[in-house]
C-alpha cells in the first residue's frame, strides 16, 4: 500500500513539473513572439525582403525523363487501345428500369400488402441499325418500364423483344428514330486464356467506363442459369452488365 502511494506522489509530481513546464514556455512565447532560435531567421527573412515575405527560386525540368522516341512500341499500343475503346463506346448503351415490388405482412391476423418502386441500372449494345439492344436477362428482370441513354446523350423508351434466363440474354427495342450506330458479332470460338479483354459499359447514363484485363479461362459454370462462360480479372464496375467485351 505504501508503495502504492509513493508511485502515485511521484506520478503527480511529475504531472505538476511538466504543466509548469508547457505554461512558462507558453508565456514566454507570448511575450517574445517566436523562439531566440528562429527569431534570427525571421529577422533576416524581413530584412532581405524589406518587410514582405520573398519567395523560394526554383527551376522546374522541362525534358522528361523518358523520350517518347525510345518506347515507340508503348506508345504506339496506347494509341491503338484509344482507338479500339473510340471505335466501340458509340453503341454501347445505359439502361435504366423501374418496376414493382410487392410484400406480404401479417399484423393481428390480418394480411396487408404492401408495393413500392424499384428501381435498377445496366449497360446494353446496339446490334442494329434499327435499335435492337442486347444485354443481360437479369438487367431487365420484373421491370414495367425501361429507357435507354444513347452515347450521345438522347434517351428513349425500350421495349423487350424477347429473352431467356437460362443464358441471361435479353433483346431489346429502342422506341426512337434511328437509324443507330451498331457493332457486328464476335467468333468467340477461337478465344484463348491469355488474350487481352476490355469491358466497357455505360453505368448511370453519365458516360462509359473502360477497365482492361485478359481472359483467365474458358468455360466456366457458375450455376445452372449461366454456363460455358469466359472468366477474365477485367473489373465489371457496378452499372456494366451487359455491356461490350
Amino acid at each position: 500500500m505504501k508503495a502504492a502511494i509513493a508511485r502515485l506522489v511521484i506520478l503527480l509530481i511529475v504531472f505538476c513539473i511538466a504543466f509548469g513546464a508547457v505554461m512558462l514556455w507558453r508565456k514566454w512565447k507570448d511575450e517574445n513572439g517566436v523562439p531566440g532560435f528562429l527569431r534570427s531567421q525571421e529577422n533576416a527573412m524581413l530584412e532581405t525582403g524589406k518587410g514582405q515575405f520573398r519567395p523560394e527560386s526554383y527551376t522546374l525540368r522541362e525534358l522528361p525523363a523518358l523520350d517518347i522516341d525510345d518506347v515507340k512500341l508503348l506508345a504506339h499500343l496506347n494509341s491503338e487501345y484509344t482507338k479500339l475503346v473510340g471505335s466501340v463506346v458509340p453503341s454501347v448503351v445505359s439502361i435504366d428500369t423501374i418496376g414493382e415490388r410487392r410484400e406480404r405482412l401479417n399484423y393481428l391476423g390480418r394480411t396487408y400488402e404492401r408495393t413500392w418502386e424499384t428501381t435498377g441500372i445496366g449497360s446494353g449494345v446496339i446490334v442494329t441499325p434499327e435499335g435492337h439492344v442486347i444485354t443481360n436477362e437479369h438487367v431487365i428482370e420484373g421491370s414495367l418500364g425501361m429507357k435507354i441513354t444513347l452515347h450521345d446523350g438522347r434517351s428513349f423508351p425500350a421495349r423487350l423483344i424477347g429473352k431467356d434466363p437460362t443464358l441471361d440474354v435479353a433483346v431489346l427495342r429502342i422506341e426512337g428514330d434511328g437509324p443507330f450506330e451498331a457493332l457486328s458479332f464476335g467468333d468467340s470460338d477461337p478465344v484463348q486464356p491469355g488474350e487481352m479483354v476490355f469491358a466497357v459499359g455505360n453505368p448511370f447514363g453519365l458516360g462509359e467506363t473502360v477497365t482492361q484485363g485478359i481472359i483467365s479461362a474458358k468455360e466456366r459454370s457458375i450455376s445452372d442459369r449461366q454456363r460455358d462462360l469466359f472468366q477474365t480479372d477485367s473489373a465489371i464496375n457496378p452499372g456494366n452488365s451487359g455491356g461490350r467485351w
